[in-house]
């Protein structure tokens, strides 16, 4: 199985988001998220990873 580099990129962002959410800092990852969408907003396969996670 050949796994993308965006597929390995989401699935550690799911985990910090999981582990954000544990640690009550939800807000703050929300926010460093929707920062990293607005900067590379033309990353269409990364940004669909992103949306099918539920991270954005």
């Amino acid at each position: 199985m050949n796994i993308s580099i965006y597929d390995e990129a989401v699935a550690l962002l799911v985990d910090l988001r999981d582990l954000a959410t544990q640690q009550q800092k939800a807000h703050a990852f929300q926010a460093r998220l929707q920062d990293m969408h607005q900067r590379f907003p033309t990353r269409h396969a990364l940004i669909g990873r992103l949306q099918q996670a539920g991270l954005v």
